[in-house]
């Protein structure tokens, strides 16, 4: 069986390898592997990594990331790995905030139990 795999890199990178030593793992050959345990009939044909760039001022470790999230995009793409670069944008952008019960009676004198949507400003 033919067989491309997804990857979700922002999950992929934060569910398993932020806090492990296994940072530059070859992302296709630990996929074959797990396709080949799984069904020794499959073949990994392909892998697609989808990502966005890491902002250095967000970042941990400023440039130093950037850097390193840029060598391991090459070295996946020398493994043949397609990297999907996607925006970048902060979680603040994507979520409307909850506001608490005692930010909604202070400006609002809404005081049920349901939370209000709002957008930050």
């Amino acid at each position: 069986m033919r067989t491309i795999a997804y990857v979700d890199g922002y999950n992929f990178y934060h569910g398993r390898l932020k806090h492990s030593a296994y940072k530059w793992l070859d992302l296709r050959s630990f996929l074959a592997e797990l396709i080949r345990i799984q069904n020794p009939a499959s073949e990994l044909v392909g892998v697609k990594f989808f990502t966005a760039n890491i902002k250095a001022r967000l970042a941990h470790r400023g440039a130093a990331s950037v850097n390193a999230q840029d060598a391991y995009h090459r070295a996946l793409i020398a493994r043949g790995v397609e990297v999907i670069l996607g925006p970048s944008v902060s979680s603040k952008k994507l979520h409307p905030v909850l506001s608490t019960v005692s930010q909604r009676t202070a400006t609002t004198g809404f005081t049920s139990g349901r939370p209000k949507r709002s957008r930050p400003t």
